[in-house]
């Protein structure tokens, strides 16, 4: 397998497989998947390996490991050069390497230095169209490499669906799981039934751009909600208590029945997948409209930072590499100096053990935030801070959509 690579890149290849690829797996079984399914194409396929390449490059150089290294430009130029040429003569058969290229490569520009930048989104879309053109073409295999990667793209497209600066406009690939046997999807680190949720959270802020004036709720909601006022406002109730009910549902991991893995790492993703759950609830709360207590919103972020508290960070294959996405919600909606402090702590665990530089941008993103929030009450007056004081959650909740603000130069992707 060696030999077909050129010696200089040899050690980048070495890299991917033993350094970069257990920062996103959640278990070893995740990490040999992408190894099994990647590598092998990648020695048969020019551009897949140059994207291989550039994504351990743009990994080794976030972490600080190869600093005024070219190589991540070097290789992702090349990569993209080659897939041009590619898909002059694409046919169906060529799907899943096409389909592997493009994710990789949406990959590399999640985790690399320049993070920021949106170019991640291109590569999404692009997958997004690829894997639409794999399920409606009946010359396409449906084997198990096919397989991973839609799981893949799938994960990578949920993120984008719930946590996206921006709202996510790509083809959407629908979840073929159905209720009766939702999962904790251990290469996600979320539950299934998640997914339609995620894409409901994406299109609250179509609702909000289509208001009815002549709206009339005919079943108001019930307890925690006050009452609902607009399309919108109803379409975030609704979500909220389907959100709610999935939370009931959930069952602790079994001990003895566990998927093959090992008890600490199921329970492990029990504890992350409830963290999504909360997730989910803040995200209709930031994006929606809902009438509910503030405490309710409040006790959703700190289940969310005691669940994310909960687990182990190792330098290996962990669920913790899932983490990212609800520490990041959760951030943008802690208003005290300690739950700050609890998000910094998590936040540096995540970074030293597995070196992504989208963490560096949710730092940096969460950072402007809180000095934006910080400054924009001091700048109240004594008789209206003293009036806020007992409502400093609503405070921030409500101003919570100027977001948007401090991540102005930095669409992220918290994954």
């Amino acid at each position: 397998m060696v030999p077909m690579v050129q010696k200089e890149f040899q050690p980048l290849l070495d890299y991917f497989v033993h350094g970069m690829t257990i920062s996103i797996s959640c278990h070893k079984g995740i990490q040999d998947d992408i190894c099994s399914t990647i590598v092998p194409m990648s020695l048969r396929v020019p551009h897949l390996l140059s994207a291989v390449l550039a994504l351990a490059a743009a990994h080794r150089q976030s972490s600080g490991l190869a600093e005024g290294d070219c190589q991540f430009e070097l290789m992702k130029g090349r990569s993209l050069k080659q897939l041009r040429s590619a898909l002059t003569q694409f046919s169906p058969t060529d799907n899943d390497q096409i389909l592997a290229t493009t994710l990789i490569l949406c990959m590399a520009e999640v985790i690399s230095p320049t993070s920021a930048v949106s170019s991640w989104r291109s590569h999404l879309y692009g997958a997004a169209t690829l894997s639409s053109q794999h399920s409606t073409s009946s010359g396409c295999s449906q084997s198990s490499t096919s397989a991973f990667l839609r799981r893949k793209f799938q994960a990578l497209q949920a993120i984008a669906l719930a946590c996206g600066a921006q709202s996510y406009d790509g083809h959407i690939l629908e979840a073929a799981t159905g209720q009766c046997d939702a999962h904790i999807d251990d290469l996600a680190g979320y539950s299934t039934n998640l997914f339609p949720i995620f894409q409901e959270i994406n299109n609250l802020e179509r609702t909000q751009d289509f208001p009815d004036p002549e709206f009339a709720c005919d079943s108001p909601p019930g307890p925690p909600h006050f009452d609902c006022t607009s399309p919108l406002e109803h379409k975030s109730h609704l979500l909220f208590d389907r959100i709610r009910a999935l939370m009931a549902q959930r069952k602790l991991p079994e001990s003895q029945n566990n998927g093959g893995l090992p008890w600490v790492t199921s329970h492990e993703l029990y504890l992350l997948d409830e963290a999504y759950h909360h997730m989910a609830l803040l995200q209709v709360s930031r994006r929606g409209s809902l009438s509910v207590p503030l405490q309710v919103i409040k006790d959703s972020r700190q289940s969310i930072l005691a669940c994310l508290t909960a687990i182990t960070y190792q330098s290996g294959p962990c669920p913790g590499v899932a983490a990212l996405p609800p520490l990041f919600v959760a951030g943008t909606l802690c208003t005290n100096q300690s739950d700050r402090d609890m998000v910094r702590g998590l936040l540096k665990a995540l970074w030293m053990n597995y070196g992504m530089g989208n963490v560096r941008s949710c730092q940096t993103v969460l950072q402007r935030w809180w000095k934006y929030q910080d400054e924009k009450l001091s700048r109240s007056t004594l008789s209206e801070l003293h009036s806020q004081h007992d409502e400093q959650e609503g405070a921030y909740l409500c101003d919570a959509s100027d977001l948007a603000w401090a991540a102005v130069d930095h669409d992220i992707l918290p994954y």
